[in-house]
């Protein structure tokens, strides 16, 4: 294995274990505090990262239900079900997302993403544009994509 190879290799593990000490860290909050919505947010979110989809989608079909008016949730339940390529009921979870909070840049720029995968185009660059709209009001959320960016360009050793 070249010297690159080993540094992906060792990347992906300490990422790995990162992930499943989350996993940890969440079902220990929620032993604490039954029910935390952000506890069983982060659980799925980790679930997912772990490419385990059939676990955090079922967390996040309780969560979404449990509350419904929670646009994080639903954001990630989208992510989730996009990922099962369940791409209508993906739409679906950012519609709701976004009836919440009309202004969720992330759930914007999904729905986008799933919008043109389904040829609707003129839905999609729509979406596009109430994104780039909604993100500029939150630099915050640039700053977050900057260093999503910035960690996956490293992971890949592209940086």
């Amino acid at each position: 294995m070249s010297d690159e190879g080993a540094a992906t290799g060792t990347l992906e593990n300490a990422l790995k274990q990162a992930t499943a000490l989350a996993v940890e860290q969440a079902l220990a909050i929620l032993e604490a505090v039954p029910a935390h919505p952000p506890a069983i947010l982060l659980l799925a979110r980790a679930r997912r990262a772990l490419g385990d989809l059939d676990a955090a989608n079922g967390i996040l079909e309780d969560l979404v239900e449990a509350r419904p008016r929670w646009a994080p949730a639903q954001v990630e339940h989208a992510i989730v079900l996009g990922s099962r390529g369940q791409g209508d009921a993906a739409i679906a979870a950012l519609r709701r997302a976004l009836a919440i909070n009309s202004e969720h840049p992330e759930a914007r720029r999904l729905l986008g993403d799933h919008l043109m995968a389904t040829g609707d185009t003129e839905g999609a660059d729509a979406a596009y544009a109430r994104h780039v709209k909604a993100s500029t009001r939150d630099p915050a959320y640039w700053r977050r994509r900057a260093r999503c960016f910035a960690m996956t360009c490293r992971a890949r050793s592209r940086c």
